[in-house]
């Protein structure tokens, strides 16, 4: 009475990603990646698109194309200590956006400091374009840096704006 027994499957997932050097210190680089539901394979909803993208990097930094996650979910990441759980941000605060139709760029380090930018193209004539852009210092896995911190703002996407600061520390072996 009362009691149940679930399978879940929160974060599995089957993709490819690669590089390909070119000429003048180029690079094409791609990620394609699918979330499966391992626990409901007869399921029409057990296979959804996550990042799917091309891109170039160069001394210029990164510009990619097609579908990702915007930089304001992308420099939150380190402080979303339960992504793809229960108590993911996403299930918090709206942001946590993966979008298609996009062009994103991400510049190299001045300093440990980065900007990103998100541009997404709105498919309806009466749609909104949509904006996302960060400026973030350090390395967000805390190997090159001990701190990590980023103000980041989202505009007209999926019809919100949103604005965000994010910091994220190592101090001895706590993060």
């Amino acid at each position: 009475d009362g009691n149940f027994t679930e399978l879940k499957s929160n974060a599995s997932r089957v993709g490819v990603k690669g590089d390909v050097e070119l000429d003048n210190g180029l690079s094409v680089f791609y990620t394609f990646e699918w979330q499966v539901d391992l626990t409901d394979l007869s399921g029409s909803d057990n296979i959804k698109s996550r990042n799917q993208f091309v891109g170039l990097k160069g001394d210029f930094g990164k510009v990619m194309l097609g579908r990702k996650d915007t930089t304001l979910k992308e420099v939150s990441k380190p402080v979303d200590l339960f992504n793809d759980y229960e108590a993911d941000l996403k299930g918090l605060w709206k942001g946590e956006n993966r979008m298609s139709d996009m062009i994103a760029y991400e510049s190299p380090s001045f300093s440990g400091v980065k900007v990103g930018l998100t541009y997404v193209a709105e498919d309806e004539k009466d749609g909104e374009d949509g904006i996302s852009a960060s400026i973030f210092y350090g390395d967000a896995k805390l190997k090159k840096s001990k701190v990590f911190a980023a103000i980041t703002f989202d505009q007209d996407i999926k019809g919100y704006d949103v604005q965000r600061a994010v910091v994220s520390g190592k101090v001895g072996s706590f993060t």
